[in-house]
């Protein structure tokens, strides 16, 4: 297993890097070969970033972190990637990670491997490496949906919706969780304990935010959500959250040139 060097979370894809250039059997390469255009894919500046947010060496965006989670949703275009070479980014929602080895998550990944972009579906669950959602084609630009629920126990119920390919994927899965934070996350994924070099996203923009709290539905504003920026180790920030609405939020990339910028 191998876990985060900066704080108490499990990385999102932490292994997923690695595993892709191993060869590994459970994730496919898939290019951007699809018979469809791709859709333009929306960027903010950093305008408005969130205050007092906390640091990490490879989380940023928003987590609430209370007991009883039992589903999560969210909405994203799959953002588009342009460098530098070898580095990668991730998008996803996930319950538990915060003061626990338990995470459940799903997402999408974003990786540039010998100067070329890739784009796929994922689901993990910690300690297990991560699975390619096949079923899910993506594109840079399509709007995607996952939404994590809890049933009965164990049992859980994964839904993933790519609005632009007209695909919706449900798997059901089994998984013991701490049910003790929910997190909407841009990621470097972590490998060996290294963070690896994030991979150049623009900007992501999170919407229809919401979890399951309690059996209480709540926003980032009514479950008291707090803002997580992404930093290297000197301190300079790689990614901000912006201020959050009710129910989404964006992340902004900070170019490697624009990073002298420390921690206010």
């Amino acid at each position: 297993m191998k876990t985060r060097q900066s704080n108490t979370h499990l990385s999102g894809v932490m292994i997923a890097v690695a595993m892709l250039l191993m060869g590994c059997s459970n994730i496919t390469i898939l290019g951007i070969n699809a018979p469809r255009t791709p859709v333009p894919v929306a960027t903010i500046s950093d305008a408005n970033p969130a205050h007092n947010a906390r640091a990490s060496r490879n989380w940023s965006g928003y987590e609430i972190v209370k007991n009883s989670v039992t589903a999560i949703t969210g909405t994203w275009q799959v953002p588009q990637v342009s460098g530098p070479t070898e580095s990668d980014s991730s998008t996803w929602v996930g319950i538990g990670g915060d003061r626990s080895q338990k995470l459940i998550q799903a997402g999408t990944d974003q990786v540039i491997q010998h100067g070329q972009p890739f784009y796929y579906a994922w689901v993990e669950q910690l300690p297990d490496p991560p699975v390619q959602i096949k079923e899910i084609s993506l594109l840079p630009g399509d709007t995607v949906t996952f939404t994590l629920t809890q049933g009965q126990g164990a049992a859980w119920t994964l839904v993933v919706t790519d609005k632009d390919s007209r695909q919706t994927v449900t798997k059901q899965l089994t998984y013991l969780s701490c049910n003790c934070s929910a997190e909407w996350v841009e990621e470097a994924p972590s490998v060996d304990n290294r963070e690896t070099i994030l991979a150049n996203f623009g900007s992501v923009t999170f919407t229809e935010v919401a979890a399951t709290i309690s059996q209480k539905s709540v926003n980032l504003i009514s479950g008291g959500s707090r803002p997580i920026r992404m930093t290297d180790a000197a301190g300079h920030v790689l990614a901000e959250p912006q201020v959050a609405q009710a129910n989404g939020f964006s992340v902004v990339y900070i170019p490697p040139i624009a990073a002298s910028r420390l921690i206010p």
